[in-house]
């Protein structure tokens, strides 16, 4: 879908292509590579939609409650092509701490998950790994043996 036009009776649209400006520079914040700020995405997405960058901080803020509210009611957020906003519980389980060395119990909570949709999870599988430095990536030798 990216770079393609979109035909009026097409249901899913690829988010990156039409919110981010550089689509490259969205693949790679899923990366790692590249982080963006709550700043840097609201100038992005106030470029692509032509508003000011105090409208697109409106809608992003209330984008953002939308979908918390919609949580703590217990419903998932579907945004088909990018994914699925949910809450899971994750069990409690035995652990230690990290000062003390104690055996402690952490207890279960309900936690936040994202789920890729298959556009989003296709795009980033398409993002060429970062390579680590060749100084990085050689062992130190200590001395050689003889």
């Amino acid at each position: 879908l990216v770079g393609k036009k979109i035909e009026k009776s097409q249901k899913v649209v690829d988010f990156a292509y039409y919110i981010l400006p550089n689509y490259q520079s969205f693949l790679k914040l899923l990366t790692g590579v590249f982080s963006m700020n709550k700043a840097e995405l609201i100038e992005a997405v106030a470029v692509r939609s032509n508003t000011t960058k105090a409208q697109t901080a409106t809608m992003l803020d209330g984008l953002l409650e939308v979908i918390q509210k919609t949580l703590t009611g217990g419903n998932n957020v579907q945004l088909v092509g990018f994914g699925t906003f949910s809450i899971t519980e994750r069990a409690g389980r035995a652990g230690r701490n990290p000062a003390t060395g104690e055996s402690m119990t952490i207890p279960a909570k309900k936690v936040v998950r994202f789920k890729p949709g298959k556009i989003l999870a296709d795009s980033a599988a398409t993002v060429k790994p970062v390579r680590a430095s060749s100084k990085a990536s050689k062992p130190k030798q200590a001395g050689k043996k003889k």
